[in-house]
């Protein structure tokens, strides 16, 4: 089990590589391999700590839905979903609502 410091830095770093930097125009459905495995990461990262991984994710999460840029907001969503199929139940309306407010985006890019 990883410590509560190195979850600290490895958490939020891949938060941020879920975001899929260059995405491709042509084809929506493909998705960067970096961007993928970060999503599975999240996903394995809660599946093994939901308690102490889930929070960290979440703060990733909070400041991503803020940005004006429709690839963070997107990859916002893409980690709540990985979070979820992780952690299999979650607890408080938080998810929720950010899911619900990244589906209302009309910009966000949902890959």
């Amino acid at each position: 089990a990883l410590d509560q410091k190195a979850l600290e830095a490895l958490v939020p770093m891949i938060c941020r590589a879920a975001k899929d930097e260059a995405p491709d125009l042509d084809d929506i459905n493909e998705v960067s391999l970096v961007a993928q495995t970060a999503r599975e990461c999240i996903r394995v990262f809660v599946r093994a700590d939901v308690a102490r991984t889930t929070p960290l994710a979440f703060d990733y999460i909070s400041q991503a839905m803020q940005s004006r840029d429709a690839l963070d907001r997107a990859a916002a969503v893409h980690v709540v979903c990985a979070a979820w199929a992780g952690a299999r139940t979650t607890a408080g309306g938080g998810p929720v609502h950010i899911l619900l407010q990244g589906l209302e985006d009309s910009t966000v890019w949902v890959r």
